[in-house]
């Protein structure tokens, strides 16, 4: 059976042509290639960003499509060290147990912008609605 986790994950990028090369890198990685992550995982919204959601997923580390598909964010790290890409990511995973959130973001090479855009537009709400 197993544990499972919802998943969402939103890397934000400064320009369209940013976005499309740091996907460039993602796609030689032999575990995206694998899995078919980008196609069949990634997809991108307005504002250039890229984002993943699994609602149902084990998610543990040390598996091979989570590795792959956190490897985004190791490159959005990357490009950002490197080349000082502007760039943010943030990372969401609710677990079954309700003390079980992991909640984690970065950013860089901007004035802030693209965090914000990102803390302002996703966020953990647990709530019991009732209509007796």
């Amino acid at each position: 059976m197993g544990y499972y986790s919802e998943v969402h994950i939103a890397v934000a990028f400064a320009n369209a042509d940013d976005l499309k090369e740091v996907v460039a890198v993602y796609t030689m990685d032999p575990r995206v290639q694998k899995h078919n992550l980008l196609q069949e995982q990634w997809d991108v919204q307005e504002d250039n960003i890229l984002y993943y959601h699994a609602d149902y997923v084990k998610w543990y580390p040390n598996y091979e499509e989570v590795e792959g598909i956190e490897h985004m964010l190791h490159l959005a790290d990357k490009f950002y060290e490197e080349r000082d890409m502007a760039v943010a990511y943030r990372f969401i995973r609710l677990g079954e147990e309700n003390t079980d959130t992991e909640d984690r973001y970065e950013h860089g090479g901007d004035d802030g912008t693209l965090i914000k855009k990102l803390l302002n537009g996703m966020s953990i709400t647990r709530q019991v609605e009732i209509a007796l």
